[in-house]
């Protein structure tokens, strides 16, 4: 195949023709792809990458709403996202990164988000690392019926006891009752 020198000195060049599905390809590498060939029946997808043409975009890629169909990687917190076409997609994640440490996908939210160094017993939110049980609560779950934290024992609890106050989601030693 020959093209006119992009250099447009009308000398007509030697050119290796790329192969299919490559449109583009680099010129040391005729399977080494910069676009892909494709129509509305056909549509390829270019892993820029790999330097490869594909039906589709590999796990863990999307066209994210491209034109050109060049797949780009998703989130880091997504293993793998959502390719509807549109622009965005590459938030919007199907499975979470364990390898990076995501674990879930929160309620109205289509990212991940990063896991608990540790697991906590429940009803503890956060808890000291010291020790093996992780029993040492230092917040609570607020939808939990022991949602009070009563900081100096580290515990959760449904309602504080004596001697003190809730004071947003703590107890806390109730001054009034020490004074008498």
């Amino acid at each position: 195949m020959y093209r006119i020198d992009t250099l447009k000195d009308w000398q007509l060049k030697p050119r290796l023709a790329c192969l299919y599905p490559c449109k583009d390809c680099d010129g040391k590498n005729q399977s080494q792809c910069t676009s892909c060939w494709g129509g509305s029946r056909n549509p390829t997808y270019l892993m820029k990458e790999r330097g490869s043409c594909r039906k589709t975009c590999d796990i863990g890629y999307t066209s994210n709403g491209s034109a050109d169909r060049t797949c780009v990687k998703c989130n880091e917190s997504c293993a793998q996202c959502k390719d509807d076409g549109k622009v965005n997609d590459k938030f919007k994640c199907v499975r979470c990164n364990k390898e990076k440490g995501f674990t879930e996908r929160r309620k109205g939210s289509e990212l991940c988000f990063d896991k608990p160094e540790i697991e906590c017993s429940f009803p503890c939110l956060t808890c000291d690392r010291a020790g093996k049980k992780f029993k040492f609560c230092t917040s609570c779950r607020v939808k939990s019926l022991e949602k009070y934290l009563l900081k100096d024992k580290g515990q959760c609890l449904r309602l504080c006891p004596k001697g003190y106050k809730i004071k947003d989601t703590q107890c806390v030693l109730d001054i009034a009752v020490v004074k008498k």
